[in-house]
């Protein structure tokens, strides 16, 4: 089974304030074809003492992790430049593991894992975030109150297998932890593994670059502003089709005033 790294991230609206330590990673991994990639409690643990074993072989540290039905999110510090082949062992042995148990057969992952590098402190606070309230924006319950995410071994950092020092060193401590998590001013991160910007990932980047009430006005604004506004959706990576979707302008206009 071949495995291959790709894909970007943007964390908004902050600039970066100074890189962390290079080595970072946020990291998706996803059910072959959408599928389904734990159907029972044991399939979870099993996947955790997967995880933990095999960060611990090739020398990964574990930042935040959160894992949904059909997909894994990982935040790592990978020092040991060793990303590749711990991923691809883990998905292996997990594989072998749920079709052994769930009666399936054929591939359980992706042929690829997404992998994002993370360059800033804002970005990597923007991860951290993203990872630990996927379960919130799925409507499946509160972050704090998920079960498969390393939400909690923040709030108990001394019995914790993450590496919560990094994010407590950035945040000014473990007693701000929750805080951080419902700050809004750090701003939306939509992770990115492939070059393109999803569809629904769009209007997300829109309002936060524009705000909700100026994205709505954006057809009645002078040419000038409204030229400045399609210039920062396009500089952000929506495509003038998505554009022309979240504004209601139509592409020759966008197209006039924008270049890619």
């Amino acid at each position: 089974m071949a495995y291959q790294e790709d894909g970007e991230g943007i964390a908004m609206p902050r600039k970066p304030r100074r890189l962390l330590d290079t080595g970072y990673y946020h990291i998706v991994l996803k059910g072959s074809g959408n599928q389904i990639l734990f159907e029972s409690e044991g399939d979870y643990r099993k996947f955790l003492s997967y995880l933990y074993e095999f960060a611990a072989r090739h020398k990964l540290q574990l930042i935040a992790w959160c894992l949904m039905s059909n997909h894994v999110h990982l935040v790592v510090l990978d020092t040991a430049q060793a990303l590749s082949s711990c991923i691809h062992d883990l998905a292996t042995a997990y594989a072998v593991h749920f079709n052994r148990c769930n009666g399936h057969s054929g591939p359980v992952f992706d042929g690829r894992f997404h992998s994002v590098l993370i360059e800033s402190d804002e970005q990597f606070l923007s991860a951290v975030r993203y990872v630990h309230d996927n379960p919130q924006r799925a409507s499946i319950c509160s972050a704090s109150d998920y079960p498969w995410s390393s939400y909690g071994e923040y709030l108990h950092p001394e019995s914790s297998l993450v590496k919560t020092d990094v994010l407590f060193d950035l945040i000014g401590g473990k007693e701000r932890y929750e805080a951080f998590l419902s700050d809004d001013s750090y701003g939306t991160y939509v992770f990115r593994g492939t070059s393109r910007l999803k569809d629904e990932d769009a209007i997300i980047v829109a309002k936060q670059l524009l705000g909700s009430d100026e994205l709505s006005k954006l057809r009645s604004l002078p040419t000038e502003h409204r030229a400045h506004g399609l210039q920062l959706l396009r500089d952000a990576g929506l495509t003038l089709k998505q554009v022309e979707r979240v504004t209601g302008i139509g592409r020759g206009i966008i197209s006039r005033y924008t270049h890619a």
